[in-house]
């Protein structure tokens, strides 16, 4: 800061990313980014940019890179058939969720950086015989 600028304070900390941890609005929120990510995964009858337009941003960095070719027409899955349920919660920054479709139950793996964070798309993991 220039000598002689005004220093202007909020009266608080400025406090770095707070550590994730587990409630029920956590679990919920989870369930419902990895049935909304799913649901739009599973969209087929999307040209393949418009797509990714909508999927890309519920996925995180590595995830993007990983599912970026994918050709929707490839994606085994036409419908979510019922309710998301959490399976693994493990850790507060990693969340697995079974979610079924028409072609078996999926599992999707999320991960959030910290508690303000939105829960990001790590991996779609296909029913067993799949993908």
């Amino acid at each position: 800061m220039a000598p002689g600028s005004p220093e202007y304070h909020d009266g608080h900390e400025n406090e770095g990313p707070s550590n994730p941890t587990w409630d029920e609005v956590d679990r919920q929120a989870a369930i419902d980014a990895a049935v909304t990510a799913l649901e739009l995964f599973a969209r087929l009858d999307q040209p393949y940019e418009q797509w990714w337009a909508e999927l890309a941003p519920l996925m995180s960095a590595q995830a993007q890179i990983d599912y970026q070719y994918v050709d929707p027409v490839n994606v085994p899955i036409r419908a979510v058939t019922g309710h998301g349920v959490l399976v693994d919660e493990t850790s507060a920054s990693i969340a697995g969720v079974e979610i079924p479709t028409d072609v078996g139950t999926y599992v999707v793996t999320l991960s959030r950086a910290d508690d303000g964070a939105p829960w990001l798309v790590e991996r779609f993991t296909p029913p067993q015989g799949e993908g």
